[in-house]
């Protein structure tokens, strides 16, 4: 079981890193445009969650082209970009400090970091528990994690608008600006969004407590914030 579980992570991760390889240059102007210029406060929502003071040093995982990155730098912290996909990074500001890396396997000491933040990449993994049991070493005791990713409206009349708007225009937007197929599978891919009861489990059985969650623009975005305890380094078992 554990020996499919990481070659179907394997597999997903090949996979998303070639996806986001060949929309690298479209991609900061695709995300302006599918959510209608809601992704900026999105993204300052998400570095505000942080609760954390001037100077910390912050991880963006899955950094991409680095827009969180600068959201943090803007309040005054310390980011370090990581990212799978080696042409988002070039699309990064070369003044942010950036690494190509797997977030399943950092290349971080552990305990070297004061916060954690993930923007839109909780999809691509098959198990959360690996992710956040990563996280955990990273992190210093207390330190803060903020998961920012995107949901569906639980009214049903939103819903089927957004059904119907992400599974139509956003295609379509792909097409004439960037990559049809892309942008086709991205927004079939919020079936691979964990399940919230799940999460929360797994984020409190490697350790995070105070967890939090913020929906976003009628419910079309979520921000998820806790805490490392104390003297945990989370567990994946």
């Amino acid at each position: 079981m554990l020996k499919t579980a990481d070659k179907a992570q394997r597999d997903r991760t090949a996979s998303v890193r070639d996806m986001f390889d060949r929309i690298a240059v479209r991609y900061d102007l695709m995300n302006r445009v599918v959510s209608l210029g809601m992704d900026a406060s999105w993204r300052r929502a998400a570095v505000a969650s942080l609760q954390l003071s001037q100077g910390s040093t912050v991880l963006d995982l899955a950094c991409g082209t680095g827009a969180l990155s600068e959201e943090l730098n803007k309040a005054g912290m310390q980011p370090v970009g990581i990212d799978i996909a080696e042409q988002m990074l070039k699309q990064a500001d070369e003044a942010l400090p950036v690494s190509i890396g797997d977030c399943l396997r950092l290349p971080v000491r552990d305990a070297s970091a004061q916060g954690v933040i993930c923007g839109f990449a909780l999809r691509h993994f098959v198990s959360m528990r690996p992710l956040l049991a990563e996280i955990a070493r990273v992190l210093v005791p207390n330190g803060r994690l903020v998961l920012l990713e995107l949901d569906e409206p639980r009214p049903w009349l939103l819903r089927q608008c957004h059904c119907l708007y992400s599974r139509t225009l956003i295609p379509l937007a792909g097409k004439v600006l960037s990559e049809k197929q892309a942008y086709k599978y991205l927004p079939y891919s919020l079936a691979f969004l964990p399940d919230p009861k799940q999460l929360e489990v797994d984020l409190r059985e490697t350790g995070f407590i105070d967890i939090t969650y913020q929906s976003l623009s009628l419910g079309i975005a979520q921000i998820v914030a806790s805490s490392l305890e104390s003297g945990s380094r989370g567990s994946a078992n």
